[in-house]
């Protein structure tokens, strides 16, 4: 992913303009948080293999979902599948719920496995191999884990700068466009994809043998159970076109207009419809504040703190750093359109 000059000087300006009462969180509260956080810490330091078992069981459990949804679910749904229209409406439900899983895998490992390595925990030789699994999952869905871990450093070191591994704090409404149309990442138009380089280094190429030969078997197995017309639907039209959808809109809008600053520069969208539709479950970055504040926890961690920063923030601070049930992400929405067509 490309950081652009243009678009750096338009977050700054908006800082300017529009930031001058933002309210950040006080040393009190700094000190209220890094304490909760070193409590969890320790808990997870304290069972290791109870950690890691949630780790690898989870992302089990995602592609073993995933696989049920593409391969079985057309039978469990009101559709009749010896008609061509209720095969296009089996194939747009699991192309949906395929495009949800592989944002919500993909976002899992590369995130929460590859650049903070959280999902395993531990040094002995099984320890090591799950780690490897973990982190190296969402090669099979064309994400580079090695691209993304050092992008991801400098995110965090240089949130809201030129150096940022993946600015998003302003958005130019064209770029975002270009980036979800469908078979975007395919084409290589556009450089709004954090999860690969433009380089086609040999990394990046190991994900797209891997996630091409992950393709070829799923359109077979598909195509043998339901027919040509709707593996190519569910999981070449729709599916893989999703779960980019879902990705770039929530980088986009978790960032957007707050501060050029590493710790306070994110909100939360929570645990409400839109967190977990774009982050793809609970694992999937639906607390990014929470994140930025503590980035050695874990998920469901951060889901803890987000509710015990609840307890501790201002009304002020709640309006800036949580979104308004239902309405408030559409009108981020709105908020991206007209800044980023300025």
């Amino acid at each position: 992913m490309k950081t652009h000059a243009s678009d750096v000087g338009a977050a700054r300006a908006h800082q300017a303009s529009s930031l001058a009462s933002f309210v950040y969180l006080s040393t009190s509260q700094r000190q209220l948080v890094r304490a909760k956080a070193k409590q969890w810490i320790a808990w997870r330091r304290a069972h290791p293999t109870l950690h890691t078992a949630v780790g690898i069981g989870l992302l089990a459990f995602l592609f073993a979902f995933d696989a049920y949804a593409l391969l079985e679910l057309p039978r469990q749904l009101p559709f009749d599948l010896a008609t061509r229209s209720g095969i296009v409406f089996a194939a747009l439900t699991t192309g949906f719920l395929h495009g949800f899983l592989v944002c919500s895998i993909v976002t899992y490992s590369v995130h929460e496995g590859a650049a903070h390595d959280l999902i395993v925990v531990g040094n002995g030789p099984v320890t090591r191999v799950l780690r490897f699994v973990a982190n190296n999952a969402c090669r099979f869905f064309l994400a580079d884990p090695e691209y993304y871990a050092g992008s991801h450093f400098q995110h965090h070191r240089w949130l809201g700068t030129e150096q940022d591994g993946s600015f998003t704090n302003h958005v130019r409404l064209r770029r975002l466009l270009l980036a979800i149309v469908p078979m975007a990442p395919v084409f290589s138009h556009s450089d709004f994809f954090p999860w690969r380089p433009q380089e086609h280094t040999r990394s990046r190429k190991i994900s797209a043998v891997l996630t091409k030969l992950h393709l070829a078997v799923f359109f077979a197995a598909m195509a043998w159970r339901f027919g040509v017309l709707y593996a190519l639907v569910s999981l070449l039209l729709v599916g893989t076109w999703i779960s980019f959808v879902l990705d770039r809109v929530r980088e986009s809008t978790e960032h957007l207009g707050m501060p050029l600053e590493r710790v306070h520069g994110t909100r939360d969208f929570g645990l409400g419809l839109w967190g977990l539709l774009l982050g793809g479950g609970p694992w999937g970055q639906p607390c990014h504040f929470s994140h930025h504040l503590e980035p050695a926890l874990p998920w469901y961690h951060q889901l803890a703190l987000h509710f015990y920063l609840h307890r501790i923030l201002t009304p002020e601070q709640k309006r800036q750093f949580f979104l308004r049930p239902v309405v408030g992400f559409p009108a981020l929405l709105v908020r991206l359109a007209r800044g980023g067509m300025r």
